[in-house]
């Protein structure tokens, strides 16, 4: 596990004891005489995560209410969001499991909460700047732009489309082209024998441009 190589992706060097604790899943440590786990690290940085996405919707963003800025708090804040950033770093390779824990190819929890709990290390090791700093290149470019508003819930439209037409649950595949700091992303979904792409800047907006398309073609 080379954490130079994650130190790179996340532009910042976090001490290695936490940056490791972090990246421990509770079932590896159950099953290695109970090494320190990410699970308190992952509880602090939901916090952090939570303020520093709160305080810069309520700066940026005087004109909307206290619904609209809870619904776009919630839409980078999610399993579903923490997982696509986790997946964009390739987290998975650097991730301490137990032999019978699995990440599955779908919306994880187990990678959104190592990315929580790679904040709560960030904060600890360097405090808040250092933690503002990371979600602010990881997380905050996922904020619905308009386009990102009215594709909202395209994801979830499909999901309900192909559940009542008896197809099987929508499959994402996202690849991405660029350096960190310049990525495109190129997602493909399938349902069934159907698909349709999307090409953005962010793995979100990808895929709900995918869903969007493909939904379209559902009718």
């Amino acid at each position: 596990m080379n954490l130079d190589d994650l130190d790179r992706r996340l532009g910042v060097i976090i001490d290695r004891g936490l940056l490791t604790q972090a990246l421990t899943h509770s079932s590896f440590s159950y099953e290695n005489d109970n090494q320190p786990n990410g699970e308190r690290l992952e509880f602090l940085g939901d916090s952090v995560l939570g303020f520093v996405v709160t305080a810069h919707l309520f700066e940026q963003n005087p004109e909307r209410n206290e619904a609209e800025l809870t619904r776009m708090r919630l839409g980078v804040v999610s399993t579903e969001a923490l997982d696509g950033i986790a997946r964009d770093l390739g987290l998975e390779e650097f991730l301490r499991l137990g032999r019978g824990q699995q990440i599955p190819a779908g919306k994880s929890k187990v990678l959104a909460d190592a990315v929580e709990a790679i904040i709560g290390a960030a904060y600890i090791d360097q405090g808040i700047a250092a933690a503002t700093d990371l979600i602010e290149r990881l997380v905050l470019p996922l904020l619905d732009t308009e386009t990102d508003l009215a594709l909202n819930d395209a994801k979830s439209l499909l999901h309900a489309k192909a559940a009542s037409k008896r197809l099987p649950e929508p499959v994402y595949e996202t690849t991405f082209d660029g350096p960190t700091n310049d990525r495109t992303f190129f997602s493909t979904v399938t349902v069934g024998a159907t698909s349709a792409t999307g090409t953005a800047r962010s793995r979100k907006e990808a895929e709900k441009l995918a869903a969007a398309s493909l939904l379209a073609q559902l009718g």
